[in-house]
Protein backbone atom coordinates (compact mmCIF):
# COMPACT_ATOMS: atom_id res chain seq x y z
CA UNK A 1 0.00 0.00 0.00
CA UNK A 2 2.54 2.54 1.26
CA UNK A 3 4.69 1.89 -2.07
CA UNK A 4 1.97 2.10 -3.85
CA UNK A 5 1.47 5.66 -2.62
CA UNK A 6 5.05 6.87 -2.71
CA UNK A 7 4.42 5.42 -6.78
CA UNK A 8 1.42 7.58 -7.30
CA UNK A 9 2.85 10.83 -5.41
CA UNK A 10 6.18 10.57 -6.45
CA UNK A 11 7.86 10.10 -3.16
CA UNK A 12 10.93 7.89 -2.18
CA UNK A 13 9.49 4.34 -0.33
CA UNK A 14 13.26 3.53 1.07
CA UNK A 15 13.39 6.85 2.91
CA UNK A 16 9.66 7.04 3.69
CA UNK A 17 9.15 3.65 5.57
CA UNK A 18 12.30 4.41 7.89
CA UNK A 19 10.18 8.05 8.45
CA UNK A 20 8.04 8.60 11.48
CA UNK A 21 4.24 7.42 10.95
CA UNK A 22 3.17 10.72 11.02
CA UNK A 23 5.10 11.86 8.01
CA UNK A 24 3.97 8.07 6.20
CA UNK A 25 0.21 9.17 7.41
CA UNK A 26 0.94 12.41 5.62
CA UNK A 27 1.70 10.95 2.44
CA UNK A 28 -1.03 8.60 2.05
CA UNK A 29 -3.17 11.53 2.74
CA UNK A 30 -1.98 13.34 -0.15
CA UNK A 31 -2.33 9.99 -2.36
CA UNK A 32 -5.69 9.82 -1.29
CA UNK A 33 -6.37 13.37 -2.33
CA UNK A 34 -4.68 13.19 -5.46
CA UNK A 35 -6.80 10.13 -6.61
CA UNK A 36 -10.24 12.12 -5.66
CA UNK A 37 -10.23 14.50 -8.22
CA UNK A 38 -8.53 12.27 -10.68
CA UNK A 39 -11.12 9.68 -10.51
CA UNK A 40 -14.09 12.19 -10.24
CA UNK A 41 -12.84 14.11 -13.52
CA UNK A 42 -12.23 10.43 -14.98
CA UNK A 43 -16.22 9.03 -13.72
CA UNK A 44 -17.43 12.67 -14.88
CA UNK A 45 -15.88 12.25 -18.48
CA UNK A 46 -17.15 8.84 -19.19
CA UNK A 47 -20.88 9.74 -17.97
CA UNK A 48 -20.98 12.71 -19.67
CA UNK A 49 -19.48 11.47 -23.15
CA UNK A 50 -21.62 8.38 -23.73
CA UNK A 51 -24.51 9.18 -21.63
CA UNK A 52 -25.29 12.95 -22.31
CA UNK A 53 -23.07 13.39 -25.49
CA UNK A 54 -24.00 10.08 -27.07
CA UNK A 55 -20.71 8.91 -28.11
CA UNK A 56 -19.60 5.11 -27.81
CA UNK A 57 -18.40 3.51 -24.73
CA UNK A 58 -14.97 3.33 -26.85
CA UNK A 59 -14.77 6.91 -27.00
CA UNK A 60 -16.25 7.28 -23.29
CA UNK A 61 -13.31 4.67 -22.01
CA UNK A 62 -11.00 7.25 -24.52
CA UNK A 63 -12.02 10.92 -23.08
CA UNK A 64 -12.29 9.56 -19.37
CA UNK A 65 -8.65 8.30 -19.54
CA UNK A 66 -7.60 11.51 -21.22
CA UNK A 67 -8.93 13.43 -18.82
CA UNK A 68 -8.07 11.02 -15.59
CA UNK A 69 -3.86 11.25 -16.96
CA UNK A 70 -4.71 15.31 -17.39
CA UNK A 71 -6.00 15.95 -13.63
CA UNK A 72 -3.33 13.20 -12.69
CA UNK A 73 -0.79 14.97 -14.12
CA UNK A 74 -2.10 18.70 -12.83
CA UNK A 75 -1.95 17.43 -9.40
CA UNK A 76 1.54 15.67 -9.04
CA UNK A 77 3.31 18.91 -10.12
CA UNK A 78 1.61 20.59 -7.55
CA UNK A 79 2.22 17.95 -5.05
CA UNK A 80 5.54 17.94 -6.19
CA UNK A 81 6.50 21.81 -6.42
CA UNK A 82 8.40 23.46 -3.75
CA UNK A 83 5.83 25.96 -3.04
CA UNK A 84 6.49 29.13 -4.79
CA UNK A 85 4.22 31.87 -4.91
CA UNK A 86 3.52 31.64 -8.73
CA UNK A 87 2.62 27.23 -8.72
CA UNK A 88 -0.65 28.65 -5.92
CA UNK A 89 -1.91 31.55 -8.06
CA UNK A 90 -1.26 28.92 -11.00
CA UNK A 91 -3.37 26.19 -8.71
CA UNK A 92 -5.88 28.59 -7.75
CA UNK A 93 -6.97 29.83 -11.52
CA UNK A 94 -7.10 26.10 -12.66
CA UNK A 95 -8.94 25.20 -9.62
CA UNK A 96 -11.69 27.79 -10.20
CA UNK A 97 -11.86 26.98 -13.46
CA UNK A 98 -12.31 23.12 -13.47
CA UNK A 99 -14.54 23.19 -10.45
CA UNK A 100 -16.48 25.59 -13.27
CA UNK A 101 -16.50 22.73 -15.73
CA UNK A 102 -17.01 20.25 -13.41
CA UNK A 103 -19.94 21.75 -12.04
CA UNK A 104 -21.53 22.21 -15.66
CA UNK A 105 -20.53 18.39 -16.31
CA UNK A 106 -22.30 16.96 -13.07
CA UNK A 107 -25.27 19.37 -13.49
CA UNK A 108 -25.74 18.67 -17.33
CA UNK A 109 -26.15 14.90 -16.16
CA UNK A 110 -28.17 15.54 -12.77
CA UNK A 111 -30.71 17.86 -14.86
CA UNK A 112 -30.14 16.21 -18.28
CA UNK A 113 -33.81 15.77 -18.83
CA UNK A 114 -34.79 19.59 -17.50
CA UNK A 115 -31.73 20.98 -19.70
CA UNK A 116 -33.58 18.43 -22.78
CA UNK A 117 -37.24 20.40 -22.47
CA UNK A 118 -35.16 23.92 -22.29
CA UNK A 119 -33.30 22.77 -25.39
CA UNK A 120 -36.80 22.47 -27.22
CA UNK A 121 -37.79 25.50 -25.57
CA UNK A 122 -35.15 27.72 -26.48
CA UNK A 123 -35.13 26.13 -30.04
CA UNK A 124 -39.29 27.02 -30.58
CA UNK A 125 -38.37 30.61 -29.39
CA UNK A 126 -35.55 30.50 -31.73
CA UNK A 127 -37.87 29.70 -34.52
CA UNK A 128 -40.31 31.81 -33.78
CA UNK A 129 -38.02 35.22 -33.88
CA UNK A 130 -36.66 34.12 -36.62
CA UNK A 131 -39.50 33.48 -38.59
CA UNK A 132 -40.75 37.09 -37.26
CA UNK A 133 -37.56 38.18 -38.41
CA UNK A 134 -38.10 37.20 -41.87
CA UNK A 135 -42.20 38.42 -41.72
CA UNK A 136 -40.67 41.76 -41.23
CA UNK A 137 -38.72 41.61 -44.45
CA UNK A 138 -41.43 40.22 -47.00
CA UNK A 139 -44.01 42.40 -44.88
CA UNK A 140 -43.96 45.07 -47.79
CA UNK A 141 -44.17 42.62 -50.77
CA UNK A 142 -46.93 40.79 -49.36
CA UNK A 143 -48.53 44.11 -48.66
CA UNK A 144 -48.27 45.30 -51.74
CA UNK A 145 -49.94 41.98 -53.03
CA UNK A 146 -52.77 42.45 -51.48
CA UNK A 147 -53.49 45.96 -52.03
CA UNK A 148 -53.33 45.02 -55.99
CA UNK A 149 -55.83 41.81 -55.12
CA UNK A 150 -57.93 43.86 -53.27
CA UNK A 151 -57.67 46.48 -56.08
CA UNK A 152 -58.55 44.56 -58.69
CA UNK A 153 -61.45 43.07 -56.82
CA UNK A 154 -62.78 46.38 -56.27
CA UNK A 155 -62.80 46.65 -60.09
CA UNK A 156 -64.28 43.39 -60.67
CA UNK A 157 -67.10 43.99 -58.31
CA UNK A 158 -67.62 47.73 -59.67
CA UNK A 159 -67.69 46.49 -63.31
CA UNK A 160 -70.70 43.68 -62.26
CA UNK A 161 -72.55 46.18 -60.34
CA UNK A 162 -72.41 48.31 -63.49
CA UNK A 163 -73.61 45.16 -65.70
CA UNK A 164 -76.88 44.68 -63.16
CA UNK A 165 -77.73 48.03 -63.43
CA UNK A 166 -77.47 48.00 -67.33
CA UNK A 167 -79.03 44.69 -66.95
CA UNK A 168 -82.34 46.83 -65.02
CA UNK A 169 -82.34 49.40 -66.90
CA UNK A 170 -80.20 52.17 -65.63
CA UNK A 171 -77.79 53.48 -67.85
CA UNK A 172 -78.92 52.98 -71.17
CA UNK A 173 -82.64 52.30 -70.29
CA UNK A 174 -83.05 49.70 -72.48
CA UNK A 175 -84.04 46.74 -69.91
CA UNK A 176 -82.88 42.97 -70.29
CA UNK A 177 -80.19 41.03 -71.74
CA UNK A 178 -79.23 44.39 -74.36
CA UNK A 179 -75.99 44.75 -76.40
CA UNK A 180 -74.48 47.09 -73.74
CA UNK A 181 -75.34 44.50 -71.69
CA UNK A 182 -73.53 42.04 -73.40
CA UNK A 183 -70.56 44.07 -73.65
CA UNK A 184 -70.24 44.92 -70.13
CA UNK A 185 -70.38 41.07 -69.27
CA UNK A 186 -67.82 40.58 -72.76
CA UNK A 187 -65.47 43.06 -70.51
CA UNK A 188 -65.96 41.07 -66.70
CA UNK A 189 -65.16 37.70 -68.54
CA UNK A 190 -62.12 38.80 -70.67
CA UNK A 191 -60.64 42.00 -68.58
CA UNK A 192 -61.89 42.35 -64.94
CA UNK A 193 -62.05 38.42 -63.70
CA UNK A 194 -58.53 37.28 -64.98
CA UNK A 195 -56.75 40.33 -63.87
CA UNK A 196 -58.01 39.08 -60.05
CA UNK A 197 -57.43 35.63 -61.15
CA UNK A 198 -53.39 36.89 -61.83
CA UNK A 199 -53.07 39.23 -58.82
CA UNK A 200 -54.66 35.84 -56.45
CA UNK A 201 -52.39 33.61 -58.29
CA UNK A 202 -49.18 35.73 -57.68
CA UNK A 203 -50.39 36.14 -53.96
CA UNK A 204 -50.88 32.67 -53.54
CA UNK A 205 -47.15 31.73 -55.31
CA UNK A 206 -46.09 34.15 -52.36
CA UNK A 207 -47.19 32.83 -49.83
CA UNK A 208 -46.05 29.34 -50.74
CA UNK A 209 -42.58 30.47 -51.21
CA UNK A 210 -42.66 32.21 -48.00
CA UNK A 211 -44.09 29.38 -46.35
CA UNK A 212 -41.21 27.32 -47.92
CA UNK A 213 -38.84 29.84 -46.82
CA UNK A 214 -40.03 29.20 -43.24
CA UNK A 215 -40.22 25.51 -42.86
CA UNK A 216 -36.69 25.65 -44.40
CA UNK A 217 -35.53 27.91 -41.31
CA UNK A 218 -37.20 25.72 -39.15
CA UNK A 219 -35.29 22.69 -40.24
CA UNK A 220 -32.15 24.71 -40.42
CA UNK A 221 -32.55 25.47 -36.50
CA UNK A 222 -33.54 21.95 -35.90
CA UNK A 223 -30.38 20.37 -37.43
CA UNK A 224 -28.38 22.79 -35.00
CA UNK A 225 -30.48 22.44 -32.19
CA UNK A 226 -29.44 18.19 -31.82
CA UNK A 227 -29.63 17.72 -27.56
CA UNK A 228 -25.77 15.87 -27.94
CA UNK A 229 -24.29 19.40 -28.65
CA UNK A 230 -22.66 20.36 -25.75
CA UNK A 231 -22.43 24.31 -26.40
CA UNK A 232 -26.13 24.36 -26.64
CA UNK A 233 -26.86 21.98 -23.72
CA UNK A 234 -24.67 24.73 -21.92
CA UNK A 235 -26.27 27.64 -23.05
CA UNK A 236 -29.91 25.80 -22.41
CA UNK A 237 -28.66 25.16 -18.82
CA UNK A 238 -27.14 28.79 -18.24
CA UNK A 239 -30.90 29.78 -19.00
CA UNK A 240 -32.35 26.99 -16.51
CA UNK A 241 -29.90 28.84 -13.55
CA UNK A 242 -31.36 32.66 -15.28
CA UNK A 243 -35.09 31.00 -14.88
CA UNK A 244 -35.18 28.97 -11.94
CA UNK A 245 -33.23 30.09 -7.91
CA UNK A 246 -33.56 25.71 -7.49
CA UNK A 247 -31.21 25.11 -10.21
CA UNK A 248 -28.87 27.83 -9.42
CA UNK A 249 -28.55 26.82 -5.86
CA UNK A 250 -27.96 23.38 -6.82
CA UNK A 251 -25.75 24.58 -9.33
CA UNK A 252 -23.39 26.89 -6.66
CA UNK A 253 -23.32 23.81 -4.28
CA UNK A 254 -21.61 21.31 -6.94
CA UNK A 255 -19.71 24.12 -7.92
CA UNK A 256 -18.07 24.51 -3.78
CA UNK A 257 -17.94 20.95 -3.57
CA UNK A 258 -15.68 20.66 -7.18
CA UNK A 259 -13.49 23.56 -5.92
CA UNK A 260 -13.20 21.95 -2.50
CA UNK A 261 -12.08 18.56 -4.03
CA UNK A 262 -10.02 20.24 -6.60
CA UNK A 263 -7.78 22.17 -3.82
CA UNK A 264 -7.76 18.71 -1.65
CA UNK A 265 -4.31 18.24 -2.45
CA UNK A 266 -3.22 21.99 -1.53
CA UNK A 267 -5.15 21.87 1.74
CA UNK A 268 -3.52 18.19 2.35
CA UNK A 269 0.04 19.71 1.66
CA UNK A 270 -0.17 23.04 3.17
CA UNK A 271 -2.92 22.28 5.70
CA UNK A 272 -0.42 19.58 7.65
CA UNK A 273 2.25 20.18 9.79
CA UNK A 274 5.78 19.28 8.24
CA UNK A 275 7.30 15.59 8.87
CA UNK A 276 10.27 14.64 9.44
CA UNK A 277 10.63 12.99 6.14
CA UNK A 278 10.30 16.88 4.66
CA UNK A 279 12.70 18.27 6.85
CA UNK A 280 14.90 15.25 5.95
CA UNK A 281 14.50 15.89 1.99
CA UNK A 282 14.96 19.54 2.69
CA UNK A 283 18.33 18.69 4.79
CA UNK A 284 19.75 16.67 2.16
CA UNK A 285 18.85 19.47 -0.60
CA UNK A 286 20.68 22.44 1.36
CA UNK A 287 23.20 20.00 1.86
CA UNK A 288 23.91 19.08 -1.91
CA UNK A 289 23.79 22.45 -2.59
CA UNK A 290 26.43 23.61 -0.21
CA UNK A 291 28.33 20.59 -1.85
CA UNK A 292 28.13 21.91 -5.13
CA UNK A 293 28.27 25.63 -4.22
CA UNK A 294 32.06 24.35 -2.54
CA UNK A 295 33.02 22.19 -5.87
CA UNK A 296 32.37 24.75 -7.96
CA UNK A 297 34.00 27.60 -6.09
CA UNK A 298 37.15 25.35 -6.15
CA UNK A 299 36.86 24.90 -9.12
CA UNK A 300 37.10 28.77 -10.21
CA UNK A 301 40.14 28.89 -8.30
CA UNK A 302 42.24 26.27 -9.61
CA UNK A 303 40.98 27.48 -13.05
CA UNK A 304 42.05 31.11 -12.24
CA UNK A 305 45.13 29.93 -11.08
CA UNK A 306 45.92 28.05 -13.94
CA UNK A 307 47.31 24.73 -12.30
CA UNK A 308 45.80 22.62 -14.61
CA UNK A 309 47.20 19.18 -13.07
CA UNK A 310 45.97 20.46 -9.44
CA UNK A 311 42.86 20.81 -11.08
CA UNK A 312 41.99 17.39 -12.64
CA UNK A 313 43.41 15.70 -9.66
CA UNK A 314 40.96 17.87 -7.42
CA UNK A 315 38.01 17.21 -9.90
CA UNK A 316 38.70 13.78 -10.12
CA UNK A 317 38.59 13.26 -6.54
CA UNK A 318 36.03 15.34 -5.63
CA UNK A 319 34.14 13.66 -8.29
CA UNK A 320 34.71 10.62 -6.92
CA UNK A 321 33.91 11.72 -2.97
CA UNK A 322 30.37 10.70 -2.23
CA UNK A 323 27.64 13.51 -1.26
CA UNK A 324 27.88 13.77 2.60
CA UNK A 325 24.39 12.96 4.28
CA UNK A 326 22.20 15.07 7.24
CA UNK A 327 24.24 13.60 9.33
CA UNK A 328 28.03 14.55 8.06
CA UNK A 329 29.74 17.34 10.45
CA UNK A 330 32.03 17.91 7.38
CA UNK A 331 29.63 20.87 6.93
Amino acid sequence: MLRLICYITGNNFEKLKSSSYKSIRKVIAQGIALLIPVFLWILTGFMLTKYILGNSTIIGIIVAFILGVIIYSIEKIILLSDGKRIMHVFRIILGVLLSFIGSIALDEMIFNDDINLQILLDKEILVKSEIKDFDKKTLKTRSHLQKELFLKEKELFDAIKRAEDELNGVGSGIVGNGKIYKQKKALINDYYEPNVDVARLALLNFENETNLKRQKINDSINEKYTQSAFLLRIKALFNLLKQDNYILIIYLIFTAIMMLLEFSVMIVKYGFEKTSYEYDLEQEEYIATIYRDKKHRLMSRLIDRGDNAKLFSDIKSSTLKPIPTIFSKQF
